[in-house]
């Protein structure tokens, strides 16, 4: 009868013992974890003692004590709240539940990033490459979610033809990962079925992937980081954020991307509306278009506090391009910095999807 149960807590309070079931509620209603599926959908932002609750979507993990004394409305919180029964003074103390086994995002994007490979359009018998990932889009009902590729628009336009193919892996018994290459219909009859941001390097598809992906935690959009995380959260330059992608068409074992660091070079951040992109102090190529960039950082400064054993972890944007300048020099020079689009765009992106997935996103 209850469904995408998020969370349970059980507390002693005035002498009942009141079970507290939390359901994540996304903007309009949508769940933030995906049934029908089987696909769990990852949405909230922090992992700690006191969690912490993002835009798009209800932190699943926060007690109703920590919402009580933030003074959030009830009826933004709960679907539902069942006292069971008293308790009697000398019975022992109810066992909490144990707590949820937390989200680890560099493993999560690790296991949703794929190799974007086709046809070069521009040149003959060459091979485009590029970086895509996958987060999770809520169907409209809210009972599961779609999967949808998201990278930089240049990664589809560059491939000649209505065909792309991206690299996927499933974990076999003993550990080793069966690899396929995956077909993705970016157009239908030179019509592009992907959509397209107007104004910034960002494209989302529909995606359908291997059954073996439906046990595995995907992103969702409550874990794309907004204006108001960025404010919030005071993410600032010198911040190191982590990337993964395929440089020059590299990869790891298995066809898994390869993951970098380095930090934010350039300043402000926001409005994201005027600084639509950003500097990445990291060295880019040719393939680590679209890859996401991501913060995981524990024990974070915000608000003048340092948030021992709280982990915050986001999707802060994706790679869309190198810096290269050639001014005063008879060859161009290389400055190891990466341009990164902020998550907003990543949200207008997805909305910009029909509600449901064409025929062609599960031909094969």
């Amino acid at each position: 009868m209850l469904k995408s149960l998020a969370s349970r807590h059980a507390v002693l309070l005035s002498g009942l013992r009141i079970t507290i079931c939390i359901f994540s509620q996304g903007s309009g209603g949508r769940s933030a974890f995906a049934s029908s599926h089987g696909v769990r959908i990852q949405t909230s932002r922090a992992s700690s003692v006191a969690p912490r609750y993002g835009h798009r979507g209800l932190n699943a993990l926060q007690p109703l004590i920590y919402a009580c004394k933030r003074g959030i409305p009830m009826r933004k919180l709960l679907r539902g709240v069942c006292i069971i029964m008293p308790i009697v003074a000398n019975t022992a103390p109810a066992q909490p539940a144990a707590p949820p086994k937390p989200v680890e995002l560099n493993t999560v994007l690790m296991e949703t990033t794929f190799q974007v490979s086709g046809p070069h359009v521009k040149i003959a018998g060459a091979t485009s490459t590029g970086t895509g990932f996958v987060v999770g889009k809520p169907s409209p009902q809210g009972d599961f979610s779609y999967f949808v590729l998201v990278t930089a628009a240049h990664v589809f336009e560059d491939v000649a033809g209505d065909i792309a193919t991206i690299t996927t892996r499933e974990k076999q018994p003993d550990d080793s990962y069966k690899t396929e290459l995956r077909r993705i219909h970016l157009r239908e009859n030179g019509k592009n079925i992907y959509v397209r941001h107007p104004s910034v390097d960002v494209a989302a598809i529909y995606v359908g992937l291997p059954s073996g992906y439906k046990n595995v935690t995907m992103v969702g959009d409550g874990l794309l980081a907004s204006e108001a995380d960025l404010i919030r959260f005071e993410i600032h330059p010198g911040d190191e954020l982590l990337c993964l992608g395929y440089p020059l068409g590299g990869a790891g074992p298995y066809g898994f991307p390869i993951l970098r660091s380095g930090k934010i070079a350039s300043f402000p951040l926001t409005p994201t509306k005027q600084h639509s992109n950003w500097l990445f102090d990291f060295r880019v190529f040719p393939g680590n278009s679209g890859g996401p960039v991501y913060l995981v950082d524990r024990g974070r400064m915000y608000d003048n506090t340092t948030h021992l054993g709280e982990t915050l972890q986001m999707v802060i944007g994706l790679v869309t391009q190198q810096i290269i300048v050639d001014k005063g020099t008879t060859t161009e020079k290389d400055l190891n910095l990466g341009v990164v689009i902020p998550a907003t765009f990543i949200c207008e992106t997805m909305d910009m999807l029909a509600a449901v997935p064409p025929p062609s996103t599960f031909a094969q």
